[in-house]
């Protein structure tokens, strides 16, 4: 919203701390998918309240806290915008096995139950297709089917979710030899692009709370399970 004087009206100031505001969303996300199965007064005032709760934990400021002259940010938080959404995040490690046994081990993806933590089955359809379990938080599950957008053996893999899908999403994985050519240092990246705007964003802050510190967990289980052989299995809280 532009303001009176022509310029691009400032998002309100953070004054929410971390812990408030994912309560905020989880609550706000909760409520919403309540109204959802409720009709009349009941409903409405659901999803009132949990729209209000979303907003609270997304943008990170409150209203009331900012009446009161209130701030439990800690100086370190930024609002968010209200197109902001989804996530975009990468990681990368060194490992001591070469780029080709890596590259073939990842793309054999029901592999990838070994290594990553949320995913709990993966179905090859055909040599580009496959069906992927996940699991979330509170005992949610959610799947998409995904398909390869490209694929150099040995360096390289990219995919992409494909319509309809519980949540959007999009990655890729790089292996690059160094020194003798037996490691190889894996860049890996994700986005996921959750639909339905404010609610969607709640809704992936019910399945991944922590997405960027899940991805960096998958890639360190990934390389545990290819210097040692040994899998790794968290479950979700």
């Amino acid at each position: 919203m532009a303001d009176p004087r022509g310029g691009e009206q400032e998002a309100p100031r953070t004054n929410l701390g971390k812990n408030e505001r994912i309560l905020s969303v989880i609550g706000g996300g909760a409520l919403a998918v309540m109204a959802l199965r409720r009709k009349g007064v009941p409903g409405v005032v659901m999803g009132a309240a949990g729209a209000a709760l979303l907003e609270r934990g997304l943008t990170g400021h409150c209203r009331v806290y900012g009446a009161l002259g209130v701030d439990r940010s800690g100086g370190t938080a930024r609002a968010a915008k209200p197109d902001e959404g989804g996530f975009r995040g990468s990681a990368r490690t060194a490992i001591n096995r070469p780029a080709r046994e890596l590259y073939d081990f990842w793309r054999d993806f029901t592999n990838a139950p070994r290594f990553r933590d949320s995913i709990t089955a993966v179905e090859i359809l055909d040599e580009s297709t496959s069906r992927w379990t996940a699991a979330g938080t509170m005992g949610r599950t959610f799947q998409w089917t995904s398909r390869l957008v490209e694929d150099r053996p040995g360096e390289y893999i990219a995919w992409e979710s494909v319509a309809p899908s519980d949540v959007p999403n999009r990655g890729s994985v790089r292996f690059v030899p160094f020194g003798d050519g037996t490691q190889a240092e894996v860049h890996y990246s994700v986005e996921i692009e959750p639909p339905g705007g404010v609610v969607g964003q709640a809704i992936l802050g019910l399945l991944l709370p922590q997405p960027q510190a899940m991805l960096e967990d998958d890639l360190r289980h990934f390389r545990e399970l290819m210097e040692s052989g040994a899998a790794h299995k968290r479950e979700l809280q």
